[in-house]
């Protein structure tokens, strides 16, 4: 838990090369929270690297795929790789969560 909060301090001060380093140390202890690879991805996106923003995402999605942004965030990915029909899905996963609540 302490490398993810360090990490999210480096992400809010835009030090991304940090932040990275210290969400995958969190990872390397706790490879099963979805939310250091969703904070990771978010990071990525930041420095335009939408593929490592993907992997990142895909590994959250597949931890827990009801959390509304990360659905969101996949979509915005794909609409950046030029995957109109996958980010379209991904809005439409995003769309179901957040009206369910």
């Amino acid at each position: 838990k302490a490398y993810y909060n360090i990490a999210n301090i480096y992400f809010e001060q835009s030090k991304y090369n940090m932040a990275i380093d210290n969400y995958k140390k969190a990872i390397n202890i706790n490879h099963t929270n979805p939310y250091v690879y969703y904070n990771l991805a978010c990071v990525y996106l930041k420095q335009g690297n939408n593929k490592e923003a993907k992997a990142a995402l895909i590994k959250a999605i597949t931890l827990k795929n009801d959390i509304p942004e990360i659905h969101y965030n996949m979509a915005y990915v794909y609409r950046k790789l030029n995957k109109p029909k996958l980010a379209k899905v991904y809005l439409e996963n995003y769309n179901k969560l957040t009206s369910d609540n």
